[in-house]
């Protein structure tokens, strides 16, 4: 057994130093991920008798757990955004509404000033008429004034009777008087009965 038995023994060696090569090989290449253990070799080695129950996969049971744990934050986050974007879209129609409304108020809001811009001019023109119509009657008045009374209540009963009055009220109440003496009876009395009112 001298010199065959050291041959063997080296080759022995030999052989064992080259599968704890191989397998050491095997385990840098899983360990830099060109390689995954778990699906190639995991799944046969764990059919091996005796042996084969220390290569089942322990980590599977963790991993699951561990991608339970995430689903379930996973719906948490999920579950929760849900609710603040149906908060945000309730806040959204309800910010809509109320820009509506008051659209609407500006609307409403802006008529109105038209209306009141419209009736603003309205009371100018009347303004404007009812001064130009006293100035008018002003100097009706003065005219009259500046007449015989006789003259004055013959060109008066001419006129309507709103205009006379209206004359009327810009003299003295003496002169109306004299002026109202000369005037026919009947017109005259008509006339005191409007002004009394």
């Amino acid at each position: 057994m001298g010199e065959s038995g050291k041959v063997n023994s080296s080759v022995i060696i030999l052989l064992l130093v080259v599968i704890g090569l191989i397998i050491g090989g095997i385990f840098l290449l899983d360990h830099y991920g060109v390689l995954s253990l778990e699906k190639i070799a995991y799944p046969t080695l764990s059919k091996l008798p005796v042996v084969g129950e220390s290569f089942k996969r322990p980590t599977v049971m963790a991993e699951t757990s561990l991608d339970v744990l995430r689903r379930k934050e996973f719906a948490n986050i999920k579950e929760s955004l849900k609710a603040q974007l149906e908060e945000l879209e309730k806040k959204e129609a309800n910010l809509k509404e109320r820009g509506e409304a008051i659209s609407e108020k500006e609307k409403e809001l802006a008529d109105r000033d038209q209306e009141l811009s419209q009736k603003k001019q309205a009371l100018e023109e009347r303004t404007v008429r009812f001064e130009d119509q006293e100035k008018n009657l002003k100097r009706l008045a003065t005219l009259y004034q500046n007449m015989k009374p006789a003259q004055a209540a013959q060109i008066l009963q001419g006129l309507e009777d709103p205009v006379i009055i209206d004359v009327f009220n810009f003299m003295d109440d003496s002169l109306v008087a004299v002026i109202m003496m000369n005037m026919d009876p009947k017109r005259a009395s008509e006339l005191s009965r409007k002004m009394s009112k």
